[in-house]
């Protein structure tokens, strides 16, 4: 269902990708002088955000370039990658995940936190407004600083933030590197 709708309204978001097995997702942007290249792999990678896949669910992951949203010739605000159950219901998990990759906790805190979040939120805005997702399914927005060992601190992610994301648009937003998927309708942390 979800895959279908995304071959509809987003017929040029080409790079999917398809596991039954746990995925490791990293962005080398940096390593690869601006030229962005997100790696997906079952292999363990460093430096790395981990989908674990015990229950062996087949899995897509869409990985988002500078084209995948855009507006005119404008490239917009989005994240990484967005990941689902192949075989979707109405009712199934989306993730959508942003990496930052920062030495320095408090830079993170100060500044790459809120830029993930306003990525995560508007790349789920583009999904819902072309009725991919709906507030059925539960949307994992995930913010990953693989260099930073969690848990660490945060200051935008608020308990009132994060309960009213989740009681208005049926949001779980986090921040961690890693999650479990538990079936097609739940993800745990």
């Amino acid at each position: 269902m979800i895959k279908t709708k995304i071959s509809e309204q987003f017929p040029h978001h080409a790079d999917t990708r398809q596991f039954q097995t746990s995925v490791y997702i990293a962005d080398r942007t940096i390593e690869n002088k601006g030229i962005q290249e997100i790696i997906t792999s079952s292999d363990q990678i460093p430096e790395a955000f981990l989908l674990g896949n015990s229950p062996s669910l087949d899995i897509l992951v869409n990985v988002h370039n500078k084209n995948s949203f855009t507006e005119g010739e404008d490239s917009l605000s989005q994240c990484e990658c967005a990941a689902y159950p192949n075989a979707a219901t109405e009712t199934s998990w989306f993730l959508l995940l942003e990496l930052k990759y920062c030495h320095d906790e408090n830079k993170t805190r100060s500044s790459n936190l809120p830029k993930a979040k306003k990525q995560l939120l508007a790349t789920h805005g583009y999904y819902k407004a072309k009725g991919i997702i709906s507030k059925k399914n539960t949307s994992y927005l995930i913010a990953g600083f693989p260099k930073i060992t969690v848990p660490f601190r945060n200051q935008i992610l608020t308990p009132k933030v994060v309960s009213e994301l989740k009681r208005d648009e049926n949001i779980v937003i986090r921040i961690a590197n890693s999650c479990q998927i538990v079936d097609k309708n739940k993800i745990e942390f």
